[in-house]
Protein backbone atom coordinates (compact mmCIF):
# COMPACT_ATOMS: atom_id res chain seq x y z
CA UNK A 1 0.00 0.00 0.00
CA UNK A 2 1.22 3.51 -0.80
CA UNK A 3 2.18 6.03 1.86
CA UNK A 4 -0.80 8.23 0.97
CA UNK A 5 -3.80 7.85 -1.33
CA UNK A 6 -7.27 9.31 -1.77
CA UNK A 7 -10.49 7.84 -3.11
CA UNK A 8 -14.25 8.24 -3.35
CA UNK A 9 -16.07 5.77 -1.12
CA UNK A 10 -19.87 5.80 -1.43
CA UNK A 11 -20.99 9.42 -1.05
CA UNK A 12 -17.86 10.45 0.80
CA UNK A 13 -14.18 11.19 0.20
CA UNK A 14 -11.34 9.30 1.91
CA UNK A 15 -7.64 9.99 2.51
CA UNK A 16 -5.52 7.07 3.73
CA UNK A 17 -2.01 7.46 5.19
CA UNK A 18 0.33 4.71 6.33
CA UNK A 19 3.04 7.14 7.52
CA UNK A 20 2.02 7.18 11.20
CA UNK A 21 1.92 10.99 11.29
CA UNK A 22 -0.18 11.03 14.49
CA UNK A 23 2.75 9.47 16.33
CA UNK A 24 5.62 11.07 14.40
CA UNK A 25 4.36 14.63 14.87
CA UNK A 26 5.00 14.39 18.61
CA UNK A 27 8.76 14.23 18.04
CA UNK A 28 9.28 15.56 14.50
CA UNK A 29 8.21 19.10 13.46
CA UNK A 30 8.39 18.12 9.79
CA UNK A 31 5.83 15.35 10.36
CA UNK A 32 3.53 17.83 12.11
CA UNK A 33 3.87 20.26 9.19
CA UNK A 34 3.15 17.51 6.65
CA UNK A 35 0.02 16.45 8.54
CA UNK A 36 -1.19 20.07 8.68
CA UNK A 37 -0.65 20.46 4.92
CA UNK A 38 -2.62 17.28 4.20
CA UNK A 39 -5.52 18.47 6.38
CA UNK A 40 -5.49 21.90 4.68
CA UNK A 41 -5.69 20.16 1.32
CA UNK A 42 -8.59 17.98 2.49
CA UNK A 43 -10.49 21.06 3.67
CA UNK A 44 -10.08 22.78 0.30
CA UNK A 45 -12.04 22.46 -2.95
CA UNK A 46 -8.99 20.82 -4.53
CA UNK A 47 -9.71 17.63 -2.58
CA UNK A 48 -11.80 15.86 -5.22
CA UNK A 49 -10.71 12.22 -5.68
CA UNK A 50 -11.42 10.60 -9.03
CA UNK A 51 -10.70 6.96 -8.12
CA UNK A 52 -13.56 5.03 -6.50
CA UNK A 53 -13.25 2.21 -3.94
CA UNK A 54 -15.82 0.09 -2.15
CA UNK A 55 -15.99 -0.38 1.62
CA UNK A 56 -14.92 -4.00 1.10
CA UNK A 57 -11.81 -2.87 -0.80
CA UNK A 58 -10.89 -0.45 1.98
CA UNK A 59 -11.31 -3.21 4.57
CA UNK A 60 -8.98 -5.44 2.60
CA UNK A 61 -6.34 -2.70 2.30
CA UNK A 62 -6.38 -1.41 5.88
CA UNK A 63 -5.90 -3.94 8.65
CA UNK A 64 -6.06 -2.94 12.31
CA UNK A 65 -5.18 -4.72 15.53
CA UNK A 66 -7.09 -5.29 18.74
CA UNK A 67 -4.94 -2.67 20.49
CA UNK A 68 -4.89 0.13 17.91
CA UNK A 69 -7.77 2.05 19.51
CA UNK A 70 -6.28 1.84 23.00
CA UNK A 71 -4.04 4.45 24.61
CA UNK A 72 -0.49 3.22 25.16
CA UNK A 73 0.30 4.45 28.66
CA UNK A 74 4.01 3.74 28.20
CA UNK A 75 4.27 6.03 25.16
CA UNK A 76 6.45 9.09 25.60
CA UNK A 77 3.71 11.47 24.42
CA UNK A 78 1.42 10.09 27.14
CA UNK A 79 3.98 10.71 29.88
CA UNK A 80 5.45 7.21 29.89
CA UNK A 81 9.13 6.31 30.28
CA UNK A 82 10.86 3.02 29.40
CA UNK A 83 13.97 2.27 31.45
CA UNK A 84 16.60 -0.31 30.51
CA UNK A 85 18.35 -2.14 33.34
CA UNK A 86 21.86 -0.97 34.01
CA UNK A 87 24.42 -2.61 31.72
CA UNK A 88 21.88 -3.54 29.01
CA UNK A 89 23.54 -3.48 25.59
CA UNK A 90 21.87 -1.55 22.73
CA UNK A 91 22.85 -2.18 19.11
CA UNK A 92 23.18 0.98 17.01
CA UNK A 93 24.17 -0.67 13.70
CA UNK A 94 21.74 -0.36 10.82
CA UNK A 95 19.80 2.32 12.68
CA UNK A 96 18.21 5.13 10.60
CA UNK A 97 17.91 8.00 13.10
CA UNK A 98 20.07 10.76 14.46
CA UNK A 99 21.00 10.96 17.33
CA UNK A 100 22.10 7.36 17.46
CA UNK A 101 20.06 6.12 20.42
CA UNK A 102 17.91 3.20 19.47
CA UNK A 103 16.28 3.08 22.91
CA UNK A 104 13.87 5.87 21.88
CA UNK A 105 12.16 3.34 19.58
CA UNK A 106 10.73 1.58 22.63
CA UNK A 107 8.05 4.23 23.29
CA UNK A 108 8.04 6.69 20.37
CA UNK A 109 4.49 5.72 19.38
CA UNK A 110 5.53 4.13 16.08
CA UNK A 111 4.92 0.41 15.64
CA UNK A 112 6.71 -1.00 12.59
CA UNK A 113 7.77 -4.64 12.56
CA UNK A 114 8.54 -4.71 8.83
CA UNK A 115 12.07 -3.28 9.15
CA UNK A 116 14.70 -3.74 11.84
CA UNK A 117 15.72 -0.07 11.86
CA UNK A 118 12.49 0.91 13.65
CA UNK A 119 13.06 -1.41 16.64
CA UNK A 120 15.29 -1.47 19.71
CA UNK A 121 17.77 -4.35 19.42
CA UNK A 122 20.55 -5.97 21.44
CA UNK A 123 22.02 -7.86 18.48
CA UNK A 124 25.82 -8.25 18.64
CA UNK A 125 28.39 -10.18 16.67
CA UNK A 126 29.59 -12.03 19.78
CA UNK A 127 26.07 -13.40 20.38
CA UNK A 128 26.26 -12.48 24.03
CA UNK A 129 22.59 -12.46 25.07
CA UNK A 130 21.79 -12.29 28.78
CA UNK A 131 18.16 -11.73 29.79
CA UNK A 132 16.96 -8.18 29.15
CA UNK A 133 15.03 -6.28 31.83
CA UNK A 134 12.92 -3.20 30.98
CA UNK A 135 10.54 -1.19 33.13
CA UNK A 136 7.63 0.90 31.86
CA UNK A 137 7.11 3.83 34.26
CA UNK A 138 3.67 5.44 33.86
CA UNK A 139 2.69 9.02 34.66
CA UNK A 140 -0.01 7.90 37.14
CA UNK A 141 -1.58 4.83 38.72
CA UNK A 142 -3.87 2.87 36.40
CA UNK A 143 -5.84 -0.38 36.37
CA UNK A 144 -3.71 -2.45 33.95
CA UNK A 145 -4.71 -5.77 32.35
CA UNK A 146 -2.95 -5.89 28.94
CA UNK A 147 0.50 -5.40 27.42
CA UNK A 148 1.75 -5.84 23.86
CA UNK A 149 5.33 -6.37 22.64
CA UNK A 150 5.54 -6.03 18.81
CA UNK A 151 8.72 -7.72 17.56
CA UNK A 152 10.82 -7.82 14.40
CA UNK A 153 12.56 -10.93 13.10
CA UNK A 154 15.37 -11.55 10.61
CA UNK A 155 18.43 -13.78 10.36
CA UNK A 156 20.00 -12.26 13.49
CA UNK A 157 16.97 -11.41 15.65
CA UNK A 158 13.91 -13.34 16.77
CA UNK A 159 10.93 -12.68 19.00
CA UNK A 160 11.57 -13.41 22.70
CA UNK A 161 11.62 -17.04 23.80
CA UNK A 162 9.82 -16.03 27.00
CA UNK A 163 8.47 -12.96 28.80
CA UNK A 164 7.91 -12.57 32.54
CA UNK A 165 5.64 -9.75 33.74
CA UNK A 166 5.74 -8.07 37.16
CA UNK A 167 4.03 -5.01 38.61
CA UNK A 168 4.93 -2.63 41.43
CA UNK A 169 2.59 -3.12 44.40
CA UNK A 170 3.89 -0.12 46.32
CA UNK A 171 6.83 -1.86 47.97
CA UNK A 172 8.16 -4.47 45.52
CA UNK A 173 7.73 -6.00 42.07
CA UNK A 174 5.47 -9.06 42.14
CA UNK A 175 4.36 -11.34 39.25
CA UNK A 176 1.00 -10.68 37.57
CA UNK A 177 -1.60 -13.42 37.94
CA UNK A 178 -3.02 -15.53 35.14
CA UNK A 179 -0.99 -14.23 32.18
CA UNK A 180 -2.48 -15.38 28.87
CA UNK A 181 0.94 -16.59 27.76
CA UNK A 182 4.60 -16.54 28.69
CA UNK A 183 6.08 -18.05 25.50
CA UNK A 184 5.22 -18.76 21.86
CA UNK A 185 5.93 -15.25 20.59
CA UNK A 186 6.58 -14.32 16.93
CA UNK A 187 7.09 -11.42 14.57
CA UNK A 188 4.34 -8.79 14.86
CA UNK A 189 2.08 -8.01 17.82
CA UNK A 190 2.45 -10.17 20.93
CA UNK A 191 -0.41 -9.36 23.31
CA UNK A 192 -0.56 -10.66 26.86
CA UNK A 193 -3.59 -10.27 29.14
CA UNK A 194 -3.73 -10.91 32.89
CA UNK A 195 -5.80 -10.17 35.98
CA UNK A 196 -6.09 -6.39 36.31
CA UNK A 197 -3.61 -4.75 38.71
CA UNK A 198 -3.52 -1.19 40.01
CA UNK A 199 -0.01 0.15 39.50
CA UNK A 200 2.22 2.79 37.93
CA UNK A 201 5.03 0.43 36.85
CA UNK A 202 5.27 -2.79 34.82
CA UNK A 203 8.54 -4.74 34.55
CA UNK A 204 9.40 -7.05 31.61
CA UNK A 205 12.07 -9.74 31.62
CA UNK A 206 12.90 -11.12 28.14
CA UNK A 207 14.75 -14.36 27.43
CA UNK A 208 16.34 -15.06 24.02
CA UNK A 209 15.99 -17.79 21.49
CA UNK A 210 19.29 -19.64 21.10
CA UNK A 211 21.96 -17.41 19.56
CA UNK A 212 19.45 -14.74 18.48
CA UNK A 213 19.12 -11.11 19.48
CA UNK A 214 15.91 -9.24 20.29
CA UNK A 215 14.26 -6.52 18.19
CA UNK A 216 11.35 -4.90 20.07
CA UNK A 217 9.45 -2.22 18.13
CA UNK A 218 7.41 -0.84 21.06
CA UNK A 219 6.57 -1.40 24.73
CA UNK A 220 2.79 -1.08 25.01
CA UNK A 221 0.81 -0.97 28.28
CA UNK A 222 -2.99 -0.68 28.33
CA UNK A 223 -5.59 0.24 30.89
CA UNK A 224 -8.44 -2.22 31.48
CA UNK A 225 -11.24 -1.56 29.02
CA UNK A 226 -14.50 -0.56 30.68
CA UNK A 227 -16.82 -0.11 27.74
CA UNK A 228 -19.29 2.78 27.70
CA UNK A 229 -22.91 1.78 27.30
CA UNK A 230 -23.97 5.20 25.99
CA UNK A 231 -22.58 8.60 24.96
CA UNK A 232 -24.05 12.03 25.73
CA UNK A 233 -22.96 14.83 23.38
CA UNK A 234 -22.95 18.47 24.50
CA UNK A 235 -21.15 21.69 23.62
CA UNK A 236 -18.61 23.20 26.01
CA UNK A 237 -20.25 26.57 25.33
CA UNK A 238 -23.50 25.17 26.81
CA UNK A 239 -25.55 26.00 23.71
CA UNK A 240 -27.15 24.15 20.81
CA UNK A 241 -26.77 26.91 18.21
CA UNK A 242 -23.91 28.61 16.44
CA UNK A 243 -23.63 31.48 13.98
CA UNK A 244 -22.22 31.06 10.49
CA UNK A 245 -18.44 31.44 10.61
CA UNK A 246 -18.25 30.62 14.34
CA UNK A 247 -17.26 27.37 16.10
CA UNK A 248 -18.55 25.07 18.81
CA UNK A 249 -16.36 22.75 20.88
CA UNK A 250 -18.21 19.47 21.22
CA UNK A 251 -17.63 17.07 24.12
CA UNK A 252 -18.73 13.57 25.07
CA UNK A 253 -19.75 12.14 28.45
CA UNK A 254 -20.07 8.40 29.06
CA UNK A 255 -22.19 5.94 31.00
CA UNK A 256 -20.88 4.37 33.20
CA UNK A 257 -18.83 7.32 34.45
CA UNK A 258 -15.76 5.12 35.10
CA UNK A 259 -15.61 3.91 31.47
CA UNK A 260 -12.04 3.83 30.13
CA UNK A 261 -12.56 3.03 26.42
CA UNK A 262 -13.59 6.60 25.69
CA UNK A 263 -11.92 7.39 22.36
CA UNK A 264 -14.51 8.69 19.88
CA UNK A 265 -14.57 9.89 16.27
CA UNK A 266 -16.64 12.97 15.48
CA UNK A 267 -18.81 13.46 12.42
CA UNK A 268 -21.50 15.89 11.24
CA UNK A 269 -24.44 15.01 8.96
CA UNK A 270 -27.81 16.46 7.97
CA UNK A 271 -30.93 15.71 10.01
CA UNK A 272 -31.72 12.69 7.83
CA UNK A 273 -28.17 11.32 8.15
CA UNK A 274 -26.98 12.33 4.67
CA UNK A 275 -23.87 14.35 3.88
CA UNK A 276 -24.07 18.04 4.69
CA UNK A 277 -22.17 21.18 3.76
CA UNK A 278 -23.79 23.30 6.47
CA UNK A 279 -20.94 22.57 8.90
CA UNK A 280 -17.58 20.83 9.27
CA UNK A 281 -16.11 19.08 12.29
CA UNK A 282 -12.61 17.95 13.25
CA UNK A 283 -12.96 14.18 13.69
CA UNK A 284 -10.36 14.12 16.48
CA UNK A 285 -10.99 17.31 18.48
CA UNK A 286 -14.74 17.73 17.93
CA UNK A 287 -14.48 21.41 16.96
CA UNK A 288 -17.51 22.24 14.78
CA UNK A 289 -17.30 25.09 12.23
CA UNK A 290 -20.58 26.53 10.93
CA UNK A 291 -20.78 27.17 7.17
CA UNK A 292 -24.40 27.93 6.28
CA UNK A 293 -27.75 28.30 8.10
CA UNK A 294 -29.73 25.16 8.88
CA UNK A 295 -29.76 22.17 11.26
CA UNK A 296 -27.14 19.43 11.54
CA UNK A 297 -26.56 16.32 13.63
CA UNK A 298 -23.23 16.04 15.45
CA UNK A 299 -22.24 12.44 16.16
CA UNK A 300 -19.66 10.90 18.49
CA UNK A 301 -18.93 7.25 17.64
CA UNK A 302 -16.99 4.99 20.02
CA UNK A 303 -13.78 3.74 18.40
CA UNK A 304 -13.71 0.52 20.40
CA UNK A 305 -17.34 -0.24 19.54
CA UNK A 306 -18.74 1.74 16.58
CA UNK A 307 -22.29 0.67 17.47
CA UNK A 308 -22.20 3.03 20.49
CA UNK A 309 -23.10 6.50 19.17
CA UNK A 310 -24.16 9.78 20.76
CA UNK A 311 -25.88 12.63 18.84
CA UNK A 312 -26.80 16.28 19.28
CA UNK A 313 -28.89 18.52 17.02
CA UNK A 314 -27.19 21.86 16.35
CA UNK A 315 -28.84 24.87 14.71
CA UNK A 316 -26.66 27.05 12.49
CA UNK A 317 -27.94 30.62 12.37
CA UNK A 318 -27.12 33.38 9.92
CA UNK A 319 -24.56 36.01 10.72
CA UNK A 320 -26.04 39.13 12.39
CA UNK A 321 -26.83 42.04 10.07
CA UNK A 322 -24.78 45.19 10.60
CA UNK A 323 -26.70 47.91 12.42
CA UNK A 324 -27.01 51.45 11.01
CA UNK A 325 -25.26 54.05 13.10
CA UNK A 326 -27.70 56.64 14.58
CA UNK A 327 -27.72 60.05 12.88
CA UNK A 328 -26.49 62.95 15.02
CA UNK A 329 -29.23 65.19 16.44
CA UNK A 330 -29.35 68.99 16.58
CA UNK A 331 -29.51 69.01 20.37
CA UNK A 332 -26.39 70.78 21.69
CA UNK A 333 -24.13 69.13 24.22
CA UNK A 334 -23.66 70.56 27.71
CA UNK A 335 -20.79 72.78 26.56
CA UNK A 336 -21.72 73.25 22.97
CA UNK A 337 -22.78 76.55 21.46
CA UNK A 338 -26.16 76.18 19.75
CA UNK A 339 -25.97 76.59 16.02
CA UNK A 340 -29.01 78.33 14.48
CA UNK A 341 -30.81 76.39 11.83
CA UNK A 342 -30.27 79.22 9.36
CA UNK A 343 -28.41 82.51 9.42
CA UNK A 344 -30.51 85.51 8.41
CA UNK A 345 -29.20 87.43 5.45
CA UNK A 346 -27.37 90.62 6.31
CA UNK A 347 -28.82 93.68 4.59
CA UNK A 348 -26.22 96.29 3.77
CA UNK A 349 -27.15 99.85 4.87
CA UNK A 350 -27.99 102.34 2.20
CA UNK A 351 -24.91 104.34 1.14
CA UNK A 352 -24.61 107.83 2.56
CA UNK A 353 -24.80 110.48 -0.09
CA UNK A 354 -21.58 112.41 -0.54
CA UNK A 355 -21.73 116.22 -0.43
CA UNK A 356 -22.39 117.71 -3.82
CA UNK A 357 -20.28 120.85 -3.33
CA UNK A 358 -16.62 121.33 -2.70
CA UNK A 359 -15.73 122.96 0.63
CA UNK A 360 -15.14 126.71 0.42
CA UNK A 361 -11.43 127.39 0.69
CA UNK A 362 -10.46 130.01 3.30
CA UNK A 363 -9.26 133.38 2.08
CA UNK A 364 -5.55 133.59 1.49
CA UNK A 365 -3.47 135.49 4.05
CA UNK A 366 -0.22 137.31 3.44
CA UNK A 367 3.01 135.51 4.25
CA UNK A 368 4.92 137.09 7.19
CA UNK A 369 8.14 138.94 6.33
CA UNK A 370 10.18 136.81 8.68
CA UNK A 371 9.81 133.73 10.82
CA UNK A 372 9.10 134.83 14.39
CA UNK A 373 11.43 133.69 17.13
CA UNK A 374 10.16 130.63 19.01
CA UNK A 375 8.73 131.45 22.38
CA UNK A 376 8.84 129.38 25.49
CA UNK A 377 6.24 126.70 25.64
CA UNK A 378 3.42 127.46 28.01
CA UNK A 379 3.13 125.45 31.16
CA UNK A 380 0.00 123.83 29.83
CA UNK A 381 -1.77 123.97 26.57
CA UNK A 382 -5.48 123.43 26.67
CA UNK A 383 -6.78 120.67 24.43
CA UNK A 384 -9.17 122.14 21.90
CA UNK A 385 -12.73 121.06 22.42
CA UNK A 386 -14.30 118.70 19.93
CA UNK A 387 -16.60 120.66 17.66
CA UNK A 388 -18.79 119.51 14.85
CA UNK A 389 -18.44 121.35 11.53
CA UNK A 390 -21.46 123.45 10.62
CA UNK A 391 -23.18 123.55 7.28
CA UNK A 392 -21.77 127.02 6.79
CA UNK A 393 -18.27 125.56 7.00
CA UNK A 394 -18.84 122.98 4.33
CA UNK A 395 -21.48 124.57 2.22
CA UNK A 396 -24.47 122.93 0.63
CA UNK A 397 -23.98 119.25 -0.33
CA UNK A 398 -23.57 118.46 -3.99
CA UNK A 399 -22.23 115.61 -5.97
CA UNK A 400 -18.47 115.98 -6.18
CA UNK A 401 -16.77 115.65 -9.50
CA UNK A 402 -13.73 113.97 -7.99
CA UNK A 403 -11.62 113.82 -4.81
CA UNK A 404 -13.06 113.76 -1.31
CA UNK A 405 -16.16 115.48 -0.08
CA UNK A 406 -17.24 116.73 3.35
CA UNK A 407 -16.50 113.38 4.95
CA UNK A 408 -12.87 113.66 3.88
CA UNK A 409 -12.64 117.24 5.29
CA UNK A 410 -14.07 116.16 8.65
CA UNK A 411 -11.59 113.35 8.83
CA UNK A 412 -8.72 115.76 8.14
CA UNK A 413 -9.90 118.16 10.89
CA UNK A 414 -9.98 115.31 13.40
CA UNK A 415 -6.46 114.26 12.45
CA UNK A 416 -5.14 117.82 12.90
CA UNK A 417 -6.86 118.10 16.27
CA UNK A 418 -5.38 114.79 17.43
CA UNK A 419 -1.86 115.88 16.36
CA UNK A 420 -2.19 119.16 18.24
CA UNK A 421 -3.36 117.35 21.36
CA UNK A 422 -0.44 114.93 21.25
CA UNK A 423 1.99 117.84 20.73
CA UNK A 424 0.61 119.65 23.74
CA UNK A 425 0.97 116.57 25.92
CA UNK A 426 4.59 116.11 24.82
CA UNK A 427 5.37 119.77 25.56
CA UNK A 428 3.88 119.50 29.06
CA UNK A 429 5.95 116.37 29.77
CA UNK A 430 9.13 118.14 28.60
CA UNK A 431 8.48 121.17 30.82
CA UNK A 432 7.90 119.00 33.85
CA UNK A 433 11.17 117.12 33.29
CA UNK A 434 13.17 120.36 32.96
CA UNK A 435 11.75 121.75 36.20
CA UNK A 436 12.64 118.59 38.02
CA UNK A 437 16.18 118.58 36.64
CA UNK A 438 16.67 122.25 37.68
Amino acid sequence: MGLLFEAKVGNGKLMVSSMGLDQLEKDYPEAKALKASILDYMNSDAFDPTAELTVEQIDSLVNGSTTVSRKNLAEKSNGGVVELAEGTYTCQEGYDRDPQDRAIELNDGVVDTSVGSRSWSDWNAGKNYPDVVMTAVLNDTYLIDTVDLPSFEDSGCKAPAGIQLEYWDGSAFVPVENPSRTSGFSQGHNEITFDAVKTDRIRFTFSHQAGMGLAISEIMVFEKQIMPQSIQVTAKENTSSVQVGKTLSMQAAFTPADATATDVRWAVVSEDGSLTELAQIDSSTGVLTARAPGKVLVRARLVADPTVVGEMLVTVTGAPQPTTAPQPTDAPGPNATPVPESTPAVTAPAPTARPTARPVAPEATEEPDSTPEPTAAPESTPVPEKTEPTPEDIGEPETPASGTGSNGTSWLIWVVAAVLACTAVLVIIAVIRRRRES
